[in-house]
């Protein structure tokens, strides 16, 4: 009879437990819905922009083509080396001295 008892306060604490678990679940869902809202109306606003702001005429595209050319010239005369290579060659000129 007792097994009984401390069986049914241990249901009861763990249908509380539950029930507290799927409080704090549904405040979550609910802030996260507000949040998803929120992200698709600025997204929509953000749309109505853009179709708002296109490009006026060619001579801008062709600013904005130029200036990609000119970011790529920039790169032109760079070198990429690998570090480890550097330091073996490194090493290799102190083991030598």
């Amino acid at each position: 009879c007792s097994a009984l008892v401390l069986r049914v306060e241990r249901l009861e604490s763990d249908n509380t437990a539950q029930k507290l678990e799927i409080l704090k679940l549904n405040a979550r869902v609910k802030k996260l819905e507000r949040l998803n809202k929120v992200k698709s109306s600025k997204l929509r606003h953000l749309k109505k922009v853009g179709t708002s702001q296109r490009i006026e005429s060619s001579e801008d595209e062709e600013n904005v083509f130029n200036q990609g050319r000119i970011s790529v010239d920039i790169h032109e005369g760079i070198e990429l080396v690998d570090d480890q290579e550097k330091d073996v060659q490194v090493k290799g000129r102190q083991a030598d001295t």
